[in-house]
């Protein structure tokens, strides 16, 4: 879908005034505004590319743990990466998405998915985070095996970024054997 996106939008000479009039007539919300605009940051076009990173900093004056909760959690962990990767994201705008995010999403309470993205060691840089804690076996001990293939999946490269984060992945679930990795 965000290869759609972006190829609609290429040659195009994208504005601030026309994203903005297009999501003003669309009636887009904060979670569709910002999908948008995480769609074009992803594009293979620098243009396009550059203009989605400059709406998803505009949106971040709006995240507020009110407005995360309406996030799905991809698009979740999709700004999150974006704005701790991203050159145009400052400290503040890491620190920002991260407690906003936390504060939606507990520590025991967590997706797995997002657990590496908000609790892992370090949390991307942002010194002023939480400390990683030890994440309570107990949340995991119902998970299914196609959870976990899910949450990596969502997860898409950065599960496998470093040996840390895919056996911090693979430690907080306690059912994993054949099965669950093999799905």
């Amino acid at each position: 879908f965000v290869s759609i996106i972006c190829q609609a939008f290429e040659g195009l000479q994208l504005t601030e005034d026309f994203c903005s009039n297009l999501s003003k007539t669309l009636k887009f919300s904060y979670a569709q505004h910002l999908t948008f605009a995480l769609a074009l940051a992803q594009s293979n076009q620098m243009s396009v590319q550059h203009h989605g990173i400059k709406v998803v900093k505009t949106k971040l004056s709006e995240c507020s743990p009110n407005n995360v909760h309406t996030l799905p959690i991809h698009i979740l962990s999709n700004l999150i990466l974006v704005v701790q990767t991203g050159s145009s994201f400052d400290a503040h705008d890491r620190e920002l998405v991260v407690k906003s995010a936390q504060a939606v999403h507990p520590r025991k309470t967590c997706a797995l998915e997002l657990q590496p993205l908000l609790y892992s060691s370090g949390a991307w840089g942002c010194e002023r985070c939480d400390p990683v804690e030890e994440v309570a076996t107990e949340t995991f001990d119902s998970w299914e095996s196609t959870q976990l293939a899910e949450a990596m999946e969502d997860m898409g490269y950065r599960a496998c970024s470093s040996v840390e984060v895919l056996t911090e992945i693979l430690g907080d679930s306690t059912d994993i054997n054949e099965h669950a990795v093999a799905y």
